[in-house]
């Protein structure tokens, strides 16, 4: 068996992904940049990882995929992705001492590619999560037991404590510029008006168009919900949708009887941060944004299809996040499913905004 190198002076992550999973993991390389302050840190990751990590300061170098990232087979066997492998195979620096995978193996390509860049990396350690023996390539692996609920950000502190660290975890927390700041005041002091002292609720009923149907609430729930809050409470609504989902935000729009308004479509992570500080609440499917509510102490309320609210909500619980997800129900976890998030009621949903707003209304917002 190999043994752990004395000196690191080289190290590789591997972790493909969106924007969610980057957003999870930016704990993880802040605590290796303080473990391994001497060494040159890789990262080789989708492009969703570029802006988080470069403002983080958190790697040195990064190698982003153009296809290889895209879940399944077709983002391993298909023309794009061979040609993507050579252009990727061209850019890594072998050997190196470390080799990192931060990869849940829950399906037959979550351990094909790592196992692929693990052989191409050539590492003279490597460490990584390992659910089922799917990691039987690491030297080292930190078990997984899938709808064991563990947080992620928990096994990745173990990672991180494996290899002599503090494997004390919180989310990360990312650093937004003034001038977002000062575009996002701006943007909802026109957005207000006159309209002062309501909740301003956020939501986002998009979700990422590979796995749209077990990912995303159906739209007519959304615009139920939205009548059924502005009812009760003294709200504006704001919709966070993508430049490609100008048509999901028409539809909603169309639905619903008050007005909503549309958040400014931003190509900058850190700028759609901007616009979510100043949000009171934020409900949304389980996607990046909901992630990034969380991750910017937004009081967040997830609705889960096929994932797991325990696994990969908000951490630590002190962060004001609920999870909506079918505790029983015969209908499996499938990403090609959309029956269980059709299960799902609007009144299950509202109840859990009740509840999470009862619990915040005697306390002080850290993050305003």
């Amino acid at each position: 068996m190999a043994q752990f190198p004395k000196n690191i002076r080289k190290i590789l992550v591997y972790r493909l992904g969106g924007l969610g999973d980057y957003i999870l993991a930016l704990s993880f390389f802040e605590k290796l940049r303080r473990l391994y302050p001497g060494a040159e840190i890789s990262a080789l990751a989708a492009p969703a990882a570029k802006e988080l990590l470069v403002s983080a300061q958190a790697v040195d170098r990064l190698i982003l995929t153009r296809s290889l990232h895209i879940p399944g087979l077709s983002g391993l066997l298909s023309g794009s992705s061979l040609s993507d492998l050579i252009r990727i195979r061209a850019k890594i620096d072998p050997p190196y001492d470390l080799f990192i995978d931060l990869t849940s193996k829950y399906s037959p390509t979550g351990w094909m590619k790592p196992l692929l860049f693990h052989f191409l990396c050539r590492p003279r350690f490597s460490v990584g999560l390992n659910c089922h023996s799917k990691g039987w390539f690491l030297n080292a692996s930190i078990p997984e037991i899938r709808n064991a609920r563990e947080h992620l950000i928990l096994r990745y502190g173990k990672i991180i404590k494996f290899l002599g660290g503090d494997g004390e975890f919180q989310m990360g927390r990312i650093s937004v510029p003034a001038e977002f700041l000062l575009k996002a005041e701006t943007f909802f002091r026109k957005a207000l008006g006159s309209e002062k002292g309501g909740l301003k609720i956020g939501l986002h009923p998009g979700a990422n168009a590979g796995d749209f149907q077990a990912r995303a609430w159906p739209l007519e729930h959304f615009g139920s919900l939205i009548e059924k809050i502005a009812a009760s409470q003294n709200a504006q609504f704001f919709i966070s949708a993508s430049h490609d989902e100008e048509g999901l935000f028409q539809s909603l729009k169309a639905r619903a009887s008050r007005p909503i308004q549309r958040l400014p479509a931003c190509r900058s992570v850190l700028e759609l941060s901007a616009y979510f500080t100043k949000l009171d609440f934020f409900i949304s499917n389980d996607t990046g944004p909901m992630h990034l509510a969380v991750c910017l102490g937004r009081p967040t309320l997830g609705i889960f299809g096929y994932s797991d609210y325990a696994a990969y909500g908000s951490y630590p619980p002190e962060i004001p996040f609920l999870g909506v997800t079918l505790e029983k129900t015969s209908v499996k976890k499938s990403r090609q499913d959309p029956r269980r998030l059709r299960q799902i009621t609007v009144d299950e949903v509202y109840s859990k905004f009740v509840e999470l707003r009862t619990r915040l209304e005697n306390q002080i917002d850290p993050a305003r």
